[in-house]
Parts: C-alpha cells; sequence; structure tokens
C-alpha cells in the first residue's frame, strides 16, 4: 500500500531546506510507515555490506560509524532549519529525530540502536548516556572530529563527514523506493546502525560499538553536509 507522494527527492536532499519545515517533517512515522522504514532498512544494510566488504573481510568499525554518520546527517536534513555551506549547526532540532522524540512516543533512531545493543548483550547501565553526549557535542570545539571516547584502536580511518558524499544519493533512491520522508529515512538509517551492530557482535564488542555509533550520529548531525570528500 503506498503512503503518498513523499519521497525526499535528490534536491530536497543535496540543498539546503528552506528554513520552515514541513508538518511531515515535523511529524512522526504514521505507524504503518514503520514496516515500509524496517525494508528501507535492510536495503540501506545490504548497500553498507558491499562498500565495506573487502576481500571477504568485513570492516566492522567502518560500517556502524557509516550508518550511523549517514543517520546523522539525515536527522539534520529532516528539520527544514537553514543549513551552511560549512561548518556547524546551531540548534537541538535535529536531536527529535535522534532521541528526544522518544518520550512523546516518536520512533527515534536511538532506540532501534539502543534496542539492538541490549540484544547484542549490553548492559542497560552501559549504554551511553544520549542526552549527556548531545549536550558535550553541543558545547564542543568545533574543530572536534570523530568518536570522545572510543579507543583509536577501534576508530575507523575514513573521517564521518566523507560518508555523505559517498552513499547520500543511494540512501535518497532507498527512500524514494519506499516513498519514505526525510524524518521517516533518518529512523531507517538508525535501524540499519542496530542491524550492523548485531550482524557485527562476534568481530566488534557491541558496548564499543553502540559507543561509536552514538558519538558518530551526533556530530555528524552538527556538521554543513560536504558536498564532495575532503582528506584529512
Amino acid at each position: 500500500m503506498g503512503f503518498g507522494h513523499r519521497s525526499p527527492r535528490l534536491d530536497r536532499a543535496v540543498a539546503p531546506p528552506r528554513p520552515a519545515a514541513s508538518p511531515l517533517q515535523s511529524t512522526a512515522p504514521p505507524s504503518g510507515n514503520l514496516q515500509h522504514c524496517a525494508n528501507a532498512a535492510s536495503d540501506i544494510v545490504t548497500m553498507l555490506l558491499a562498500a565495506y566488504t573487502m576481500q571477504r573481510r568485513l570492516q566492522a568499525d567502518a560500517v556502524i560509524a557509516a550508518a550511523a554518520a549517514l543517520t546523522g546527517e539525515f536527522a539534520l536534513r529532516s528539520t527544514g532549519i537553514p543549513i551552511p555551506d560549512k561548518g556547524m549547526v546551531a540548534g537541538d532540532a535535529m536531536n527529535d529525530v535522534l532521541f528526544a522524540g522518544a518520550p512523546e512516543g516518536r520512533p527515534t533512531a536511538w532506540m532501534f540502536i539502543m534496542h539492538a545493543a541490549r540484544e547484542a548483550g549490553v548492559p542497560a547501565y552501559d549504554l551511553p548516556r544520549i542526552e549527556a553526549l548531545a549536550v558535550a557535542f553541543a558545547e564542543a570545539d568545533s574543530g572536534m572530529v570523530g568518536s570522545r571516547s572510543v579507543q583509536e584502536r577501534y576508530a575507523p580511518r575514513e573521517l564521518p563527514q566523507n560518508v555523505g558524499p559517498r552513499f547520500r544519493h543511494k540512501v535518497i533512491a532507498i527512500a524514494d523506493t519506499h516513498d519514505l520522508s526525510l524524518r521517516e529515512i533518518t529512523i531507517a538509517l538508525g535501524a540499519a546502525t542496530g542491524q550492523l551492530i548485531l550482524r557485527t557482535q562476534q568481530e566488534f564488542p557491541p558496548r564499543v560499538a553502540v559507543t561509536l555509533a552514538a558519538e558518530t550520529m551526533l556530530m555528524v548531525a552538527r556538521m554543513a553536509p560536504l558536498a564532495e570528500a575532503v582528506t584529512a
């Protein structure tokens, strides 16, 4: 069953959004659309697994960070706030779809990531404190890039801001296929991140994975998306 003509066209995802958020972007996905989000999440997982498997070896840290980085970028785009050409984005509008909407019953990316981590064996007391992390990133130096607390040996080499230019158009194509809004594709990206934490739990410690995911998505959600990848 279709859900209307609400696909996030490529120009909506690449050009800075209009200052005023549309009613669709500012509300939660209808419950029926969560199945479409789940289907999109499966497509995203397939895409990222193919991209980060080299010589039959999956780069677990990189694939989780990539999914989380895309979650952060699309969370920012879903807000409808003006996005600068470069630098950091002020405010906390992006937090609603990432985690802050949960108390009001809205699906969030974090609820899927957190649930996956719990399923992978991470106890509740070891989960990142997402609200405190969000405050820390909001107050952090604008030059900070990378995880705040993940050990260097677990940190991927790819710059998180370079993930968007690589996969943005493919994510938009998946959103179009499943007729998802920008907010809904953000939920799907969070679900994909959770699936990847579960899939890689034997190779990559889930506690590290969920911390890497949380910090990456919060950081990228505050960065103006790049049009092209940059070198370190």
